[in-house]
């Protein structure tokens, strides 16, 4: 039987964490939607394994890795500099996974 106080409930991982993702997923869901270029862009946001989030967009077939929210708003400024500068020139098919979970970096991988 499950607690009905209980928001989220995964076998395997703890309450604090149900709910540290929670407020994650709110934070940059409020982020995007916010932002009308962004809006535009993801299709949708995952949660993985390690509670880390992954971001789907709605054109090309890359994930981003994203990671936690810690700086939020310079990862989707990085992104948002790539997509206008590095995509529009290799194309939206070029990498299947883009990563900002490092600080001041992006980390692509070709498919």
């Amino acid at each position: 039987m499950h607690d009905s106080g209980s928001l989220l409930v995964l076998p395997g991982v703890d309450s604090m964490k149900c709910v540290n993702t929670i407020n994650k997923l709110n934070t940059i869901a409020k982020f995007i939607y916010m932002d009308k270029f962004w809006k535009a862009q993801i299709e949708q946001v995952f949660v993985d394994d390690n509670m880390d989030l992954e971001l789907i967009p709605k054109v090309g077939r890359q994930v981003i890795l994203f990671g936690d929210i810690d700086r939020m708003a310079e990862k989707f400024k990085f992104l948002k500099a790539f997509y206008k500068d590095k995509m529009s020139q290799v194309g939206w098919n070029k990498y299947i996974v883009i990563n900002l979970k490092f600080r001041n970096q992006i980390v692509c991988t070709k498919i």
